[in-house]
């Protein structure tokens, strides 16, 4: 959004990532960030009459005194303030018409995506079949296999990426490696799986090799493969802007992409694997540095409170 903006001029100048100056006179407003004080403070006041005959006896009566209420400054710091109570910080996911240039490959000229339209059961047999056939003839290690997955730990409330990266599926951590990350309560699984996607390119740009020939990365979020397809500015852009990115290095290098969804929980090893490594994400207890409150979260968030007010 630019600086003079309009909306962005009518926001306070205290609200990140903002600081545009905005002053209002705060004694009279209350900022986005100011709790409204309804507490009332009350005096006791001692009346007594005048005639003889009550002389003695006295009544009281308690005054109410009202604090002078702050006004809000505008509908646009009630939102502010409204989504911010919401949210457990203010880092939030980003969209940005500049990505989104006309002129832009489609990712689909840069990888091959593919998404089996078999059952689960007849998938997982013709996954099994494939990775049997490219480890056959990957004894060059010109073939780089990656799984991807995100998780959710319901209890803490916390969610995970895992990435699994392997040339043979052995133990050997030179040529198979476990990745796990925490994101921590503020986005979705969706968000999650998105982000495990973007990190099996990037780890699979930095193990690559001068004979590596072809990448094979394999996720079971069919939702997150789609969403690599759609070019609406919505929630996940920064995914697709950061994959493409990834993809043109690819390309000119001449590497071939190839992206499947797999089944989950169909005992394909490679899934399983990396199911464990976005499940030990969520258990993890610091926060990856890349992690923020997604678009998504934020709208289920403002769903639920609409629904409990």
């Amino acid at each position: 959004m630019p600086k003079n903006y309009s909306i962005r001029l009518r926001v306070s100048s205290s609200f990140p990532p903002y600081n545009n100056g905005t002053e209002l006179d705060w004694e009279k407003y209350r900022d986005w960030n100011e709790k409204e004080n309804n507490q009332e403070n009350s005096e006791i006041a001692e009346l007594s009459s005048n005639s003889e005959n009550n002389r003695q006896r006295h009544r009281r009566k308690r005054r109410k005194i009202k604090n002078n209420k702050k006004k809000e400054a505008s509908q646009l710091f009630k939102i502010t303030s409204q989504i911010a109570n919401l949210l457990p910080s203010l880092k939030i996911e980003r969209i940005k018409q500049k990505w989104q240039a006309p002129w832009s490959e489609n990712l689909s000229s840069l990888l091959n995506i593919q998404i089996s339209e078999l059952d689960k059961e007849e998938t997982a047999v013709s996954h099994h079949n494939k990775i049997q056939n490219i480890l056959a003839n990957n004894r060059d290690k010109s073939n780089i296999i990656l799984y991807s997955d995100g998780s959710k730990n319901e209890q803490l409330n916390r969610l995970g990426a895992g990435v699994y990266y392997t040339t043979n599926f052995a133990k050997n951590q030179a040529q198979s490696q476990a990745y796990s990350w925490c994101l921590g309560t503020g986005m979705e699984v969706f968000d999650a799986e998105l982000f495990a996607l973007e990190k099996a390119f990037k780890i699979a740009w930095e193990k690559k090799q001068e004979y590596t020939q072809k990448i094979w990365i394999f996720s079971d979020s069919q939702a997150a493969i789609k969403r690599l397809q759609n070019l609406s500015l919505k929630a996940g852009q920064y995914y697709i802007q950061s994959i493409r990115k990834w993809a043109e290095k690819f390309k000119k290098n001449q590497i071939q992409l190839q992206l499947e969804w797999v089944p989950g929980h169909m005992n394909i090893l490679g899934n399983e694997l990396a199911d464990k490594a976005a499940k030990k994400g969520t258990e993890m207890q610091k926060n990856a540095q890349e992690s923020y409150i997604s678009l998504a979260f934020i709208k289920r968030k403002i769903k639920e409170s609409a629904l409990n007010s």
